[in-house]
């Protein structure tokens, strides 16, 4: 059985992460689930300081979009929401609820 070459994990960070950013959120939560060195690469505040839910519309919902900002709220810089009409105010509230300095703890 021949082993594969994990090429994402040796690649430097920030590299890894400009070619994450072409992926949308739902394939970053995937990739979060392959392995630990990608689910780390997932949980880097830099990937996680643009959030676009316009382009995740389609398929998200307003439980994923409240668990998403809990999580990585501190790290969001640039939020759209455009066309996001199904969001509640729960949802919504998280985006005021986490400072914006460290991880919600």
């Amino acid at each position: 059985m021949s082993h594969r070459t994990d090429v994402l994990s040796k690649l430097p960070s920030s590299l890894s992460i400009k070619i994450l950013r072409f992926l949308h959120i739902r394939d970053w939560l995937n990739c979060a689930e392959v392995c630990s060195s990608w689910r780390d690469l997932i949980q880097s505040s830099a990937l996680w300081s643009q959030l676009n839910f316009s382009r995740e519309k389609e398929w998200i919902t307003n439980a994923e979009v409240k668990q998403i900002l809990r999580m990585y709220r501190p790290f969001v810089v640039h939020l759209n929401l455009r066309g996001c009409t199904f969001l509640t105010w729960p949802s919504i509230k998280c985006v005021s609820e986490y400072p914006a300095n460290g991880p919600a703890g």
